[in-house]
């Protein structure tokens, strides 16, 4: 990965990930029961339907990074033992 890729990389998960946090803060904040009325079920919709993009997006980078791992080892010259 060069310099330039990997530098995009942080700058752009990094702002990606800090306005997440930012809005699951938000979301958070809806728990208030002096302001808002909701049920347990629309509470479990609301977590379940973030655990599951949390989910995907790991999914996403265990097989990139297991793609990754792949292609590389297939690259490596293989060297016979030859007696």
């Amino acid at each position: 990965m060069c310099a330039l890729e990997r530098e995009t990389f942080l700058r752009l998960a990094n702002k990606r990930v800090n306005r997440v946090l930012k809005t699951i803060q938000e979301v958070g904040r809806l728990s208030n029961r002096a302001n808002y009325k909701y049920t347990r079920q629309e509470v479990e919709q609301i977590i379940e339907s973030m655990q599951r993009e949390v989910d995907d997006c790991r999914k996403r980078f265990e097989l990139a990074m297991n793609l990754d791992d792949w292609v590389h080892s297939a690259m490596k010259p293989t060297t016979s033992a030859r007696p």
